[in-house]
């Protein structure tokens, strides 16, 4: 059953809802400074809610005015994971090192929390963060770095992404396992061209021929993916092709590994299917492969993986209730008809 977590920082006085924000940012997202605004009436619900997409996390925000602050690796939460920030509604300045940019409402940004950081919100603000563990971004072959502050462009590709997270956000409590990994695996590929739509000044040849192998992998997972097939299909040399992922610091053989555990490990926590069976159909030699390489990767065993994911705890109607919709909706008109997304 879906958890969610949910933080009410919806008090008049300044101090304890600044304690309330920290608490929450703390236990549910990331550790920061908060200062809030003083307001004795409050035009706007505060709230954090939290709730998981397997091993990504969808995090609704609501507040007022205010300051947050992330000093540069800032206690432990969010040192591994990266944050796209979606604006719903409500106007926000976003400073990283030198760099300041203002986010409004149909606007996004990709902002690693282990750099120094501040948020400035101009009045009240709805917003939806996704939270991404940084070894997940490399598994799907999307490289991080320190970032600088600055707006991801408004592809369509990011109206998609925030409009299926809205939906997700609404449906996720009466989802079953194998829907939830069905859409996570839609909101990665979603992801997947939004950053690399966004990296960069433009495209190289060799960023584009990348961007096609990797395309042709994740189609082609069940199939034989040795690097002699893929240089061959791709009309390249195999010198070639490990010169593409050598230059990220990764290999052909370990990309596709990697792929395959994360294909593997939604389908053990999607289904029932015995353990050789999943080993099988992901290509690993046998069962015992299977297991040492995933107990690898992820720290725990398939059995062990499956066990916990399956001990979850059941959404409370009343949170439920009280968060409501929330995030980005399904795109209503293109990106230059429109600088605003109702929630």
């Amino acid at each position: 059953m879906l958890k969610t977590d949910f933080h009410d920082m919806s008090v008049p006085d300044t101090a304890e809802r600044a304690d309330r924000w920290r608490t929450a940012m703390a236990q549910s997202y990331v550790d920061v400074d908060v200062r809030p605004a003083d307001q004795p009436v409050l035009t706007q619900s505060n709230f954090l809610a939290r709730r998981e997409l397997d091993d990504v996390s969808l995090i609704d925000l609501s507040t007022t005015s205010c300051t947050v602050r992330r000093r540069h690796r800032q206690g432990d939460s969010g040192d591994d994971c990266v944050a796209l920030v979606l604006v719903g509604r409500g106007e926000e300045s976003f400073t990283s090192g030198d760099h300041t940019i203002r986010l409004s409402g149909g606007q996004a940004a990709l902002w690693e929390p282990r750099s120094g950081s501040a948020f400035t919100v101009h009045g009240p603000m709805r917003k939806r963060n996704l939270l991404i563990p940084r070894e997940l971004l490399a598994t799907i072959g999307v490289r991080t770095f320190e970032m600088e502050a600055r707006a991801l462009p408004r592809t369509p590709s990011l109206w998609l992404l925030g409009g299926l997270l809205t939906q997700l956000w609404d449906e996720l409590p009466a989802m079953a396992p194998q829907e939830v990994s069905a859409a996570r695996n839609a909101v990665l590929e979603l992801l997947t061209s939004v950053l690399r739509t966004s990296a960069g000044s433009g495209p190289t040849p060799s960023r584009e021929l990348r961007a096609q192998i990797d395309q042709w992998v994740r189609r082609n997972l069940e199939a034989d993916l040795a690097p002699a097939v893929a240089a061959k299909f791709h009309a390249v040399s195999v010198r070639t092709l490990s010169r593409l992922y050598r230059a990220d610091g990764d290999s052909f053989a370990r990309h596709v590994r990697r792929l395959r555990l994360d294909r593997a490990r939604s389908q053990l926590l999607a289904s029932d299917d015995p353990i050789s069976t999943i080993a099988h159909r992901w290509r690993f030699a046998d069962a015992s492969h299977f297991t040492r390489r995933f107990t690898e990767e992820y720290g725990q065993s398939p059995s062990e993986v499956r066990a916990v994911a399956r001990d979850g705890v059941a959404l409370d109607a009343g949170v439920a209730g009280r968060v409501g919709r929330g995030g980005l909706p399904a795109r209503r008109s293109s990106p230059a008809e429109s600088n605003t997304i109702d929630i």
